[in-house]
């Protein structure tokens, strides 16, 4: 397992709304340019995106609350790989952009997913309200260090 992958949190409480927890085995799903979702750019001594999507794909009325949670996973991962690595990486982590077909097709495309993690975000009465698949794309150097 790469230090990315290991910098995705297992667990968090996300605010009043419930829990996102990790799936322990992620299913083999590849993110297809047909997808719709929030892209993170985190920008430090390296660059790479992370791409949140969501199913059922959320409506008008849920959309700020998707972007917050994706707004969540990004910044735990970037504190965890700054922590890992002395704070010496110092990433910082753009606002959501909504991504559909071609915007997304090209950095699929022009990048490689080198670690995903698949989430389930369960309502304060442990109801599934979305299943949600997280992916890095680009190329980690060479001296990240394991978390």
């Amino acid at each position: 397992m790469n230090a990315l992958n290991q910098a995705f949190p297992d667990l968090f409480h996300f605010y009043h709304l419930g829990t996102v927890e990790s799936l322990t085995e992620d299913p083999p799903v590849e993110v297809s340019p047909g997808e719709s979702g929030f892209l993170f750019r985190l920008q430090g001594d390296f660059n790479f995106n992370l791409f949140v999507s969501f199913q059922p794909e959320p409506n008008a009325s849920q959309l700020s609350a998707c972007a917050e949670m994706g707004n969540v996973l990004a910044s735990r991962i970037a504190d965890q790989l700054n922590r890992a690595n002395g704070d010496s990486l110092g990433f910082m982590v753009s606002p959501p952009q909504w991504m559909t077909g071609g915007r997304l097709e090209q950095i699929i495309v022009h990048s490689k997913m080198i670690a995903r993690r698949t989430y389930l975000h369960r309502n304060r009465d442990g109801v599934i309200q979305f299943q949600i698949q997280t992916s890095i794309f680009g190329a980690p150097p060479e001296n990240l260090k394991h978390v």
